[in-house]
């Protein structure tokens, strides 16, 4: 696996004690923006930040029925069963910083799509977080998923105390790794036999 690394930009740090709402439920801060954009950065202010919620269980099933996502997740089963995505869904809606800080990405029509979140256990004044997140065959390589992992990570660091965010990709998850260069990530080391 592969570590990549953002730190919190400066302007933020003098910054932080100023809370700020964020994980939106809409991209509306995006969609204002559309004019003068090519169709690229159209198609990736089509989506919208929101809930995880039980009515996403056979969203979960489906898409988690393509082996790629599972080969890339540390903790998704495969293959995964409707009871695999209700613990999820459970798990994240019952605890309300997990809540907080794990979010369902969805189309204009508020289908899921993809999600996004912190991984393992965080804790309000943690200085350090490391993100996870997987997203639907059909809406990658549009450039939506680098929009999604700014805006998250914009949010992480405006809200909480976080001073740094990383991702552990595959070694062998090189679309991870571009995306996530292209998020403001920095490449830190190669962990072997990890």
């Amino acid at each position: 696996r592969l570590p990549f690394r953002r730190v919190r930009p400066d302007s933020l740090i003098a910054d932080s004690r100023e809370k700020c709402k964020i994980f939106p439920t809409t991209g509306d801060w995006l969609r204002d923006n559309l004019s003068g954009k090519s169709r690229a950065e159209r198609l990736q202010m089509n989506y919208h930040l929101g809930n995880i919620e039980m009515r996403d269980l056979s969203a979960y099933v489906r898409h988690f029925a393509d082996r790629t996502i599972s080969d890339n997740l540390l903790f998704v089963p495969y293959p995964y069963s409707e009871d695999d995505a209700r613990w999820w869904i459970r798990h994240v809606s019952e605890d309300p910083l997990r809540h907080r800080t794990n979010r369902a990405i969805r189309n204009s029509d508020g289908a899921l799509i993809g999600a996004i979140g912190v991984a393992g256990d965080f804790k309000e004044g943690s200085h350090k977080v490391e993100i996870g997140y997987w997203l639907a065959t059909e809406y990658r390589g549009q450039g939506l998923m680098g929009a999604v992992i700014r805006e998250f990570c914009d949010g992480l660091f405006s809200e909480f105390s976080v001073v740094r965010i990383f991702a552990t990709p595959f070694s062998r998850n090189t679309p991870s790794h571009r995306v996530l260069e292209k998020a403001g990530f920095v490449l830190e080391a190669r962990l072997r036999r990890s």
